[in-house]
């Protein structure tokens, strides 16, 4: 057997157009003659313990695997197939294989390869052509149809610096400048329908510059009509500094654009990989990694829960269709971020789809401030029906005051007012809370006298009342108030009315609300003869509702309404929090 294995590789070596090598059952090479160096123009030292594959066009790949299988119950076999030489041309081949077994190295397969579709004029017309390829002053390299660099000449090595070895096998992407690695393959389709394409565009020095370059790219098919790949000529076009100086600043002002967007923007490949991402998604995203630098999948970067859904989209628009969906994703900081995305088809110019365009809108703060506005509407409808009660029991309260009908206008309107002026100041607040001095000035203002008044002094510190117990305690103002002016220090040019506020230390810890409002007169008051709202207000409502005591007393020539609140807590505001337990009085002065 080795003396048939040494025959057949010197009639390979003697015949024309045939070439010997041997490989293992895996496809790698094992011996490589010069008859196969002379066929394929590979040296022995670039295919000893390299894969078949070379050899073979991408689209025959699987035909080799069933070539082995065949190999397993026949000793010898003779096949029709594609090979493809070093300078990227491919031949109709007829292989002999025999399969070894004898000597020890089990699944070793010969292989003898003819070029039957060449004669020696065409291969002396391919070696010229090659030749004239790689001699060519012009940059020429050809890819496959995965996008895979095949051949690179030394013009190419000069224009970008990368040697072949650098890029033979390689895709094109370091050519392209970061902000248009989007467009990588994007006339991949027309090239594929055998059409050639041509402009201008820059790219990308092995040393960072940017090159100013023409080219022209043609579709490679062979004669069955298969798309292989293309070929494409680079040349430098310095001489077109114009054109390209403004299809460099028609890229920068798209990409001004795209970076001053405040929405997440990516650009997404038909197999889902994230070509680009501009600045806002990366801060939406809390990373300062580029993912498109380790060609991340797009889905990939939603929650697992999400990911099928966000995909079915994807798929909606990679057929075509633009769509649009809500969906929550998750930061590499853990921060949940909604987003409102729109997903929109990129098509060519004959309408094929060949990136898709993702927006996503973030609606975070959107979604918290309807959660906020729910909230004030549930509030505000609390607010109304605790209203409605008030004025339910103004209304029945003041009937029951005086069978008059012009009384119970006066006395009812005169309420209505009282908690109208409430309702304006905590409106100019935004319902934060209210001041319970500014509360008192409102309501006795009501009754003519304000600043100018020396009768009226008042005193204690800042204090900011919730929206409900300002309401409720600007009733009670409005209803000492009002016998202020009828019967007591404000109906008397003598009259003095001193009203006080403390906190104090409540019994069972934190801080506690003392309140006085104290007429005094030179003559007699007397107390009221009847009882109604007002009472009601002062001696039970204000109390019940603040959680607290109070009492109204009166003297031969005074009247005394006391209110202690056990809970400051349950009244006053959190933004007063900062004053302090005995703090100097913040407000001393007359009203």
């Amino acid at each position: 057997m080795l003396d048939d294995i040494h025959a057949m590789m010197s009639m390979a070596a003697s015949a024309g157009g045939l070439g010997a090598y041997q490989v293992d059952s895996e496809g790698t090479i094992l011996h490589w003659s010069q008859s196969a160096e002379k066929l394929f123009g590979y040296t022995e030292a670039e295919m000893l313990g390299n894969s078949v594959y070379t050899l073979i066009p991408c689209e025959h790949h699987g035909g080799f695997a069933e070539f082995v299988s065949r190999l397993e119950h026949q000793s010898c076999l003779k096949v029709h197939s594609t090979r493809r030489k070093k300078c990227g041309a491919t031949f109709l081949a007829l292989i002999t294989a025999c399969r070894l077994q004898s000597i020890g190295n089990n699944g070793v397969i010969v292989v003898l390869v003819r070029d039957e579709g060449a004669t020696k004029e065409e291969a002396r017309f391919a070696e010229l052509a090659a030749s004239i390829v790689m001699s060519s002053t012009d940059a020429i390299a050809s890819v496959d149809a995965s996008g895979h660099v095949l051949t690179w000449n030394a013009a190419a090595t000069r224009l970008f610096g990368y040697s072949a070895a650098e890029m033979v096998g390689q895709s094109m992407r370091p050519l392209f400048p970061p902000q248009r690695q989007w467009a990588r393959g994007m006339g991949a389709s027309e090239l594929a329908q055998g059409r050639s394409l041509m402009h201008d565009t820059v790219r990308i020095h092995k040393d960072g510059r940017e090159i100013p370059v023409s080219l022209v790219a043609s579709p490679l098919i062979d004669g069955e009509g298969t798309y292989l790949g293309y070929s494409v000529i680079f040349r430098s076009a310095t001489d077109k500094a114009k054109s390209v100086a403004a299809a460099r600043d028609a890229e920068r002002f798209n990409e001004r654009v795209l970076v001053a967007s405040n929405d997440w923007i990516s650009v997404i490949s038909l197999s889902g990989t994230l070509m680009y991402i501009n600045p806002a998604g990366m801060k939406v995203l809390d990373r300062n990694d580029d993912p498109t630098a380790n060609n991340a999948n797009w889905i990939s970067l939603w929650q697992d829960k999400d990911r099928s859904f966000v995909e079915a989209h994807l798929s909606l628009a990679i057929g075509g269709t633009a769509t649009r969906f809500d969906a929550d994703i998750v930061t590499v900081r853990g921060r949940t971020v909604a987003l409102d995305v729109t997903i929109t088809p990129i098509v060519d110019e004959n309408g094929i789809v060949v990136r898709v365009l993702a927006i996503a809108h973030d609606e975070t703060e959107k979604r918290e401030q309807r959660a906020h506005l729910n909230l004030v509407v549930r509030e505000l409808s609390h607010r109304v029906k605790n209203l409605l009660a008030v004025i339910s029991g103004m209304a029945r309260s003041s009937s029951a005051e005086d069978g008059d009908v012009q009384t119970f206008q006066k006395n009812f309107h005169a309420r209505i007012r009282s908690l109208a002026k409430s309702h304006d100041l905590l409106v100019g607040v935004d319902w934060r809370g209210l001041d319970i001095a500014e509360l008192l000035r409102s309501q006795v203002s009501a009754f003519g006298v304000g600043t100018h008044d020396r009768r009226i002094t008042l005193s204690g510190p800042t204090t900011i009342l919730r929206p409900e117990p300002a309401q409720m305690l600007g009733l009670a103002f409005h209803e000492l108030a009002t016998n202020a002016a009828k019967y007591g220090a404000l109906a008397d040019a003598g009259g003095k009315l001193d009203i006080f506020w403390e906190r104090t230390v409540a019994e069972q810890g934190g801080e506690a609300l003392r309140f006085i409002w104290q007429e005094s007169v030179p003559g007699k008051i007397s107390p009221a003869k009847r009882t109604g709202f007002g009472s009601e207000v002062l001696n039970e409502l204000v109390a019940e509702m603040l959680g607290g005591e109070s009492s109204l007393s009166f003297g031969d020539s005074s009247v005394t309404w006391t209110l202690n609140v056990s809970c400051l807590a349950e009244i006053a505001s959190a933004d007063d929090a900062a004053v302090p337990i005995g703090a100097p009085e913040a407000i001393t002065a007359p009203c």
